[in-house]
C-alpha cells in the first residue's frame, strides 16, 4: 500500500462498511456511580470507551476522538484518550484524532501526533490522521502533507459543521472567487493533496463535511480527498450522505456517527446509557452503510 488512505480502504474492504465510530462522551450518558468518594469521574468514560473499541474491532474499519470532549475533564481525560488511542492503534484500528486544530499549533499537533510511539507508559496522543482547520497557512498544510506522506499518516481539513445554508453562517460567507468558505477548503483540500496521491487514487488530505445538497460540486472541487462525513442516525436515511461515493467505484467517502448522537436516538443519552444497544445500532446501521453504497455500482 502507497499511503494512508490506502490502508483505511483496505481496512475497510476487510470490515465491509465505510461507517466509523465517533468517541464524544459526556458524564451526563452514564449512571451516577453512588460513591463520588472512592470512584473517579473519569472512570465510567474509561471503562465504556475500552469496552467499546473491544466490542466493535470487528465491526468499524476507523474510529474518531472527539478531543475536546476528553479536553473537559482535564488531565484524566486527556489520559483517557492517550490510553485509547494506543488500545486502538493495537486493536487495529485507523484512528483519527479530531480537533480541528488550527493556526501555527495545527503542524505543531500533528508532528506531535504523528512522531509519538505507541506507548502505554507515556502521555501522547498518537493517530493515523488529524482533522485541521481550513485557516491554517499555506505553508503549514503543505508541510502537514509532507509528514503525511513521509510517515504513513493522513489530515482531513474541516470544510462545514453542519447542513445549514445561512448565508448568515461564517463558513456560507462568500470570498472573492465566488466560493463560500467551506467550498474554499475543499477546493485546497484538493489543491493541497494532488501530488500525494496513493495507489488507490486518494491523497493523505481529505475533507471533513456534513450531509448536504451541494455534495457534487464539493466533490468536483477535490476529485483526490477522502470525504468524512459527520452524519446523525436520521442522515443514514437521506441521499445526500452518500453522495461523496464515486459512482460504480463506490470509494472516497467515509460516514462517521458519534456514540452521543446514537445514544440521544435510542433515548439512553441521559443518565441511562447502554453500550450494547449503541452497539448493536451502529452494527446494523454499518451494514445499511454497505448496502446503501453497493446500490451506486
Amino acid at each position: 500500500m502507497d499511503n494512508s488512505m490506502d490502508r483505511l480502504l483496505e481496512l475497510a474492504q476487510q470490515k465491509k462498511t465505510r461507517l466509523i465510530y465517533r468517541f464524544s462522551p459526556g458524564l451526563y450518558m452514564f449512571p451516577d456511580s453512588g460513591d463520588e468518594q472512592s470512584a473517579s469521574k473519569m472512570s465510567p468514560v474509561a471503562n465504556y470507551c475500552c469496552k467499546a473499541l473491544t466490542g466493535l474491532a470487528g465491526t468499524a474499519p476507523a474510529v474518531m476522538f472527539d478531543r475536546a470532549a476528553f479536553a473537559f475533564y482535564g488531565i484524566e481525560g486527556l489520559m483517557t484518550l492517550s490510553m485509547c488511542l494506543v488500545m486502538a492503534k493495537n486493536l487495529g484500528y485507523f484512528t483519527i484524532l479530531d480537533g480541528c486544530f488550527a493556526g501555527g499549533g495545527a503542524l505543531k499537533m500533528c508532528e506531535a501526533s504523528f512522531y509519538a510511539e505507541y506507548s502505554s507508559g507515556a502521555l501522547g496522543f498518537p493517530a493515523d490522521a488529524v482533522t485541521v482547520s481550513p485557516y491554517c497557512a499555506a505553508e503549514d498544510i503543505r508541510a502537514m502533507a509532507r509528514i503525511c506522506r513521509e510517515e504513513d499518516k493522513a489530515i482531513f481539513i474541516c470544510a462545514k459543521d453542519g447542513k445549514s445554508d445561512d448565508k448568515d453562517s461564517f463558513e456560507n460567507v462568500k470570498t472573492d472567487g465566488g466560493l463560500t468558505l467551506f467550498e474554499t477548503a475543499v477546493d485546497d483540500a484538493g489543491a493541497f493533496g494532488e501530488s500525494y496521491v496513493g495507489e488507490k487514487g486518494y491523497s493523505v488530505i481529505g475533507f471533513v463535511t456534513a450531509p448536504a445538497g451541494k455534495n457534487q460540486s464539493l466533490r468536483d472541487l477535490d476529485r483526490w480527498g477522502i470525504a468524512l462525513v459527520r452524519a446523525t442516525p436520521d442522515d443514514l436515511d437521506d441521499a445526500n450522505t452518500y453522495s461523496f461515493f464515486y459512482p460504480k467505484e463506490c470509494e472516497g467517502e467515509f460516514i462517521a456517527l458519534s456514540d452521543k448522537d446514537i445514544a440521544e436516538k435510542l433515548g439512553c443519552a441521559d443518565k441511562n446509557f447502554d453500550f450494547e444497544a449503541v452497539a448493536g445500532y451502529f452494527k446494523a446501521a454499518a451494514e445499511e452503510v454497505e448496502k446503501k453504497r453497493l446500490e451506486k455500482k
